[in-house]
């Protein structure tokens, strides 16, 4: 998965991969994704609470809101460690979608092992 650069989602670009219709798996690069297919998700972001005429909060989508994603690693001597999956990503939401939780699962733990790659910088400093 060294092809994979981060952060997956940033700006105006909410999706990874890009063109879900027409991608195939970011992992095993072998299933398509999207509608009638397998698809496992990590979604995320926020939405704006407000208070309609009648009194009930609504969760609106809003331009003025920006998702993020980070891995962060604090140790115990103050370093510091981190990176990012989703930066500054439109109206706050995104989607990372794999073809199964295997593959999923495979994208977790390479992000585990990048945050790991960046502590590892931090020590050596």
């Amino acid at each position: 998965m060294d092809d994979i650069e981060f952060p997956v989602v940033s700006d105006d670009d909410s999706v990874f991969p890009r063109n879900i219709s027409d991608s195939v798996c970011p992992v095993c690069h072998k299933r398509k994704l999207g509608e009638g297919n397998e698809t496992a998700y990590i979604h995320g972001g926020a939405l704006l609470l407000e208070e309609s005429s009648d009194g009930v909060e609504k969760a609106n989508l809003t331009e003025s809101l920006e998702g993020f994603l980070f891995f962060d690693w604090n140790g115990s001597n103050n370093a510091s460690a981190d990176f990012e999956l989703a930066l500054n990503v439109k109206k706050g939401q995104f989607s990372i979608n794999f073809c199964s939780t295997t593959c999923l699962r495979k994208f977790l733990n390479s992000c585990v092992d990048k945050l790991e790659e960046n502590i590892e910088l931090v020590n050596n400093a």
